[in-house]
């Protein structure tokens, strides 16, 4: 009964695979695997090393036919996800082959791992998954350890099992609804200000002055960066802005398809791989050069952002760095001038103060920079007074903002002096992971400008304090810190190698390695067998052994043919009896030592202590 409720559970897990891979076949395939294992049922009594072996091979097994039948689409389980899935559940269909009841937990266990890797995607009717698969984990002790329980009414074994069914559907209800509120309260959470409207959170084609503020406060992990270090990775950049809020003119929402296919081999290359499935843009910096993206199907507005066309997938991108030759930002036109009419006055008032005595754009930009930097607070938390539009009271009252505040700023007091300039947002790149690459958090966030100079082209402008964003610097995080991220990568570089080969390659490499590992288990198996039948000819013990072995019997210390003669002797409470099973043991094993000496001692403490029994224990394998 607990093997059929371990093989509902691996059934289940192919059900939910399928579905959530939208591939029927692969779960049909799956499960007729997981079903044959279980059908012939236990036949290996071996150790726990050989255990894993065999799990191991099941794990392949799953592995090659993912590999195999699964083809990636759109809105469907990533294939990685996929893979492992298919892998966990065929190691714990492996396992229906092995004695002994911890196979049995390890097999739920594994069924378990295999749910939470299909939980990576969308699944209709996840919850009613998660809720059976409860309900048989939780039965199956029930049948195993319970066997009084079958034996009581039927009335009380319906109880029993509703007990069960409702108890398992009320623990998934509550993990499933509790996680979605938990997600729509902290999505939906904004830092309070006493601005007239509520800010965009994140990034999009139209961002908010404090936007971004609420992405400060996360540490959650979004992009990893390997190669040189860059910095100031660009994702949102917008050319038009009108009361506190930034967006695309009609001409920079124009977006082209592009295909930017291929992988460079070099040293100095750089690659930024986003973290979840979720971000729909690539965030590469102004300086990126010979760039390739994946998926490699993408959009580009003529300010240089791109888009990745798919719902799924992760993005990536690598490059060098250098002048855009791919996805380069077009030259300014007048949406890189414009003002809003009630702000022009005051502004260009402000730029002719603060860039007096400046003669080039480049010496202007630096005397705005300069200002803002040593005149402006940056700020989490301040009160705005309302008005025509936020930036002016930045500029005229309350010297306190975000980043997003002194980027608005800069861009439009160098609009006034003359001066294309465009809002950016993105992320810095400060954190370096002690496993040798960067981590980019959420709280990474940032906004800054992106300037034409003439002879030049696009210049990278910030004018936020640097000392007021630590986390922007450059540092080390600790071991400890990056031990999980550090993990995942482990993991994904793993996945990426094992995508990288061919399938001819796995299926080698898989047949060679099961065929090792059935031979490791089979040997194991027959050592066992071995043991169990008999000792073979010389492994005989010496009689003198069944002396010693009769009279421990008598003072109540038993011995069962398997235990070594080691162990025996360090649980013997008499201490001369401890050091003659010593001595036989060094005599039979390592030749130390006199067998007629032995024989002796063990005869004259066999007299001490005592009259011999009626009949001898025998001392079956002395090992």
């Amino acid at each position: 009964m607990g093997r059929l409720l371990a093989l509902l559970a691996v059934l289940l897990a192919s059900f939910a695979l399928g579905k959530a891979a939208d591939d029927w076949r692969l779960a049909a395939v799956v499960a007729a695997m997981g079903t044959v294992l279980a059908a012939i049922g236990p036949r290996w009594d071996v150790d726990r090393g050989r255990r894993l072996l065999t799990a191991a091979m099941g794990g392949g097994a799953g592995y090659i036919v993912a590999k195999l039948l699964y083809e990636p689409h759109a809105g469907a389980l990533d294939e990685g996800w996929t893979r492992f899935a298919a892998a966990c559940i065929l190691a714990a269909s492996a396992r229906f082959l092995l004695m002994g009841s911890g196979a049995r937990s390890v097999t739920t266990g594994l069924v378990f791992t295999a749910l939470l890797a299909i939980g990576e995607t969308h699944v209709a009717g996840y919850g009613i998954f998660v809720a059976l698969f409860v309900v048989i984990s939780m039965w199956a002790p029930i049948v195993q350890s319970e066997h009084a329980l079958l034996a009581r009414t039927q009335g009380r074994r319906l109880a029993a099992g509703a007990g069960v069914l409702l108890l398992g559907v009320s623990m998934a209800t509550v993990v499933t609804l509790g996680a979605r509120r938990a997600y729509d309260w902290l999505s939906s959470r904004e830092r309070s200000t006493a601005l007239l409207w509520s800010p965009r959170i994140g990034f999009s084609d139209q961002i908010d002055l404090g936007a971004l503020d609420g992405l400060l406060d996360s540490d959650t992990v979004v992009l990893r960066v390997r190669g040189p270090r860059v910095d100031y990775l660009r994702g949102t950049v917008l050319d038009s802005y009108a009361g506190g809020r930034w967006f695309r003119s009609k001409h920079a929402e124009v977006e082209v398809p592009a295909i930017f296919a291929g992988e460079a081999e070099r040293d100095d290359v750089v690659k930024i791989t986003a973290v979840s499935e979720r971000t729909d843009r690539f965030f590469v910096p102004l300086e990126a050069r010979s760039l390739t993206v994946t998926p490699p199907s993408v959009l580009v507005d003529p300010l240089g952002s791109l888009k990745k066309t798919t719902r799924r997938g992760d993005v990536g991108s690598q490059f060098v760095v250098g002048p855009r030759d791919r996805a380069a930002p077009e030259a300014p036109d007048a949406s890189d001038l414009a003002l809003p009419s009630t702000l022009r006055p005051r502004l260009v008032e402000l730029a002719t103060e603060w860039t007096a005595g400046a003669g080039t754009p480049a010496e202007k930009l630096d005397a705005i920079e300069s200002r803002l930097k040593t005149g402006y607070h940056y700020a989490r938390a301040f009160a705005r007074v309302s008005g025509p539009d936020p930036v002016l009271d930045f500029l005229f009252g309350n010297r306190n903002g975000h980043c997003e505040y002194f980027a608005t700023a800069l861009a439009l007091v160098a609009r006034a002096a003359g001066i294309p300039a465009r809002f950016v947002g993105g992320y810095r790149v400060g954190e370096q992971s002690p496993f040798g690459y960067y981590v980019v958090r959420e709280r990474n966030a940032h906004a800054w400008v992106e300037a034409w100079v003439p002879g030049r082209g696009w210049t990278t402008r910030d004018a936020t304090p640097d000392l007021e964003l630590p986390q922007n610097q450059e540092h080390r995080s600790g071991y400890l810190a990056s031990l999980s991220d550090g993990l995942s990568v482990g993991y994904d570089d793993v996945v990426d190698w094992l995508q990288r080969r061919t399938l001819e390659q796995t299926a080698v490499a898989w047949a060679v390695g099961s065929a090792i590992l059935v031979w490791i288990v089979a040997r194991g198996v027959r050592r066992r067998g071995l043991a169990e039948a008999g000792t073979r000819e010389d492994e005989v013990a010496l009689p003198c052994l069944e002396v010693l072995l009769s009279t421990l019997a008598r003072a109540g210390v038993a011995y069962d043919g398997r235990e070594s003669i080691e162990r025996l002797a360090a649980r013997t409470p008499d201490p001369e009896a401890a050091r003659l099973l010593e001595r036989y043991a060094a005599y039979r094993y390592g030749g130390v030592g006199d067998v007629d000496s032995l024989t002796g001692d063990v005869a004259a403490y066999a007299r001490r202590s005592g009259p011999p029994a009626s009949s001898a224990s025998p001392a079956g394998n002395d090992g």
